[in-house]
């Protein structure tokens, strides 16, 4: 029988990492009133913690470090609290972050050098993986936590970046000195090291599994888009925290929902980060959430909790304004998938390289994202619903997808590349964007039925009657001899003046000699737009709305009838989403400006409001047409099999149902 239950959409994050030398931490807190407070301003989850940074635990633990200021049981007071107020309960356990368990154990400290490191006044002492760390405190103290209190999720941080690691504990295990990088064996050092904390992540959910199977395991960061491997057992739901904005988390969103799992995107309250108590304001936090939902999440929002353990008064408005706007919207966003339509491959080789080369540096893979950012701003702004798939989604649900892009991925297997040109040959359609300073790859050139013709002269190039700049050194290609290609674009080679400057930056566009940016190829069933430009990563950097169009106008040409037809001049996101038997059509508005807020945290002081959008749903045949919105007014009318939904209004976010349409 299905359960639908509604899940917890709101879930309120106040963190708790308080310094050794506080006293009465924890007094001021009932926790019967505290979880009636947050259950009046539209709170479904609070997360207590269990542990911090400094390895403190806040209930009376017997294998950890209580905090020395604490004052009451603070586990015990929330979980009542919620207990009694129909909220859930979310442990938060600090991982590799434990300043008391270091000072107790000094031989489980993180070794960062060779050299025996002498003791650090850090206010944050980080733990070896290898250390006996995890089975004499660490799952211990989740028995105690699982066994004591009525928790429904243990949550667990601090455990995405890669360390060396040249303590004992590591070297033994390992069996040999540990390399550096450029050693002869460093990367079968980083196989091995990553594989220890596979076994660590496999062992906390197991250890979580067996005290009680209805306690979800999550852990911050894991499995999202910046390694999208697949989870470790027992992992039932993801997560991530960063800054508010909205088109950061519909950017993670789409990968968390092309996984098939429950997931939660974290924001905080605080306008420049969690060390900051200036208050962000409404319309940022509302546009954060509507990123996450419009692809079935869940929102979290980070607070901080006072060292009595009470919240600021101000983060009552505050926690009413953001979780009202998802809890208004619950009957649009719960219990909802993805639409298979257009996936976007996000591969883990792409990411952390075919070897985990990449793995250790945290910059190389970031830059490996930039393409991923740059055709999901391009997609969510153009009004085309997409999900992110790694190749294990993609290997499975591959013919459910109508379009597929792979958009300047690098360091394709073989299996992948035999699955896409099988995905061809069976009806698939294929946009393959080339990897800019690379030669073009073959196996990819044999599908779309071209040869390369060398590399371009320029970093530079001109392509499409448009004439618009594409940066990078290009693959040239052309049609193969015999082969029926249709060039759909050209370089324009910048005029050689003889030198590589000309004036004041580039040379103008010349003249084509015939070679493809490019083109269309039948192949089998299916077919293949081959785009021997990186015109994805120039978007992202030398931001042009004819790159945008571009790429816009392929996507048109391989699937001419999307399901949903989106009519506006502004930038809105589309997210087509199945509920039971209804279809969900989510529209979220990127019209607004962003600022940098400190130079790094996005805050929007104005949403304008988007007009007369129409939307074009086409209908399967039989299916009566019943369309609601959440919000507007609508007018909906039949038009040659599909649904034609107007006078759309746009604030932040917008939804549309067709009841009955699966």
């Amino acid at each position: 029988m299905k359960n639908n239950k509604i899940p917890a959409l709101t879930k309120l994050h106040p963190d708790f990492h308080i310094p050794g030398e506080t006293k009465n931490v924890g007094a001021g807190l009932d926790g019967i009133e505290y979880a009636a407070r947050l259950k009046e301003h539209q709170t479904d989850s609070v997360v207590v913690f269990a542990k911090c940074h400094y390895g403190y635990s806040y209930y009376p633990t017997k294998k950890g470090t209580v905090h020395p200021g604490l004052a009451k049981d603070l586990m015990h007071e929330v979980s009542i609290g919620a207990e009694k107020h129909g909220l859930e309960c979310i442990a938060y356990y600090s991982v590799f972050l434990d300043t008391a368990a270091i000072k107790k154990n000094p031989q489980w400290r993180l070794q960062k050098t060779p050299q025996a490191e002498p003791r650090s006044d850090a206010k944050y002492e980080p733990v070896c993986v290898n250390s006996p760390y995890l089975e004499e405190l660490m799952v211990p103290q989740i028995n105690e936590v699982i066994s004591s209190y009525k928790v429904s999720e243990m949550f667990f941080d601090t455990m995405s970046l890669f360390i060396p690691c040249y303590c004992p504990h590591c070297t033994g295990k390992f069996g040999a000195d540990i390399p550096k990088p450029g050693d002869a064996n460093w990367l079968g050092y980083v196989n091995w090291y990553h594989n220890c904390y596979k076994c660590f992540f496999a062992r906390t959910a197991e250890a979580v599994h067996a005290i009680n199977p209805a306690v979800t395991c999550t852990f911050n960061w894991g499995w999202s888009v910046l390694h999208p491997e697949e989870p470790v057992p027992h992992i039932k739901r993801l997560a991530g925290d960063l800054f508010p904005s909205g088109k950061v988390a519909g950017f993670y969103s789409r990968y968390w929902s092309g996984t098939g799992m429950p997931f939660d995107y974290m924001n905080g309250r605080f306008m420049h980060g969690l060390g900051d108590w200036v208050s962000n304001n409404d319309v940022t936090l509302q546009y954060t959430a509507a990123g996450s939902l419009a692809s079935g999440g869940g929102i979290y929002l980070i607070d901080r909790q006072l060292p009595d353990g009470l919240l600021e008064e101000r983060s009552y408005p505050t926690m009413q304004a953001v979780f009202g706007f998802v809890k208004e919207r619950a009957a649009f966003i719960t219990n909802t998938s993805p639409v298979k339509e257009v996936a976007v491959l996000a591969t883990c080789g792409h990411i952390v390289g075919s070897d985990l080369h990449l793995f250790p540096d945290r910059d190389a893979r970031h830059k490996r994202l930039e393409p991923l950012k740059a055709v999901h701003e391009i997609l969510s702004q153009g009004g085309v619903h997409y999900t992110f798939l790694n190749e294990k989604n993609f290997y499975a649900n591959k013919n459910q997808y109508a379009l597929t892009i792979v958009p300047e991925l690098c360091e394709l297997d073989d299996m992948l590349v035999d699955s896409l040109a099988g995905y061809v040959q069976d009806g698939g359609n294929l946009l393959f964007i080339q990897t800019p300073d690379e030669h073009a790859d073959p196996r990819i050139l044999k599908i779309a039925g071209a040869e390369a013709a060398g590399q371009t002269a320029f970093d530079y190039i001109y392509v499409d009657k448009k004439q618009f700049v594409a940066r990078g050194r290009h693959v040239q290609a052309k049609p193969a001899a015999g082969s029926r290609v249709k060039i759909l674009a050209e370089y324009t080679d910048p005029l050689d003046c003889g030198s590589d400057a000309f004036g004041h930056g580039f040379a103008p566009p010349h003249k084509a000699k015939g070679n493809a940016a490019a083109l269309l190829n039948k192949s089998g069933k299916g077919k293949i737009i081959y785009v021997s430009a990186p015109i994805i990563s120039s978007h992202l950097f030398y931001y042009s709305p004819d790159n945008a169009e571009f790429i816009l106008r392929m996507i048109r040409t391989l699937l001419p009838e999307p399901i949903v037809k989106i009519k506006t001049e502004a930038l809105v996101e589309l997210s087509v989403m199945r509920q039971d038997a209804d279809l969900i059509v989510h529209m979220v508005n990127h019209s607004c400006p962003e600022t940098l807020a400190g130079g790094w945290c996005p805050v929007v002081r104005y949403m304008p409001r988007v007009t007369d959008i129409v939307l074009e749903i086409k209908m399967p045949p039989g299916v009566k047409p019943e369309a609601e919105a959440f919000s507007s007014w609508i007018d909906a009318a039949e038009d040659n099999g599909r649904l034609v939904v107007s006078d759309i209004t746009l604030d932040i976010m917008e939804s549309v149902r067709v009841k009955n349409y699966f």
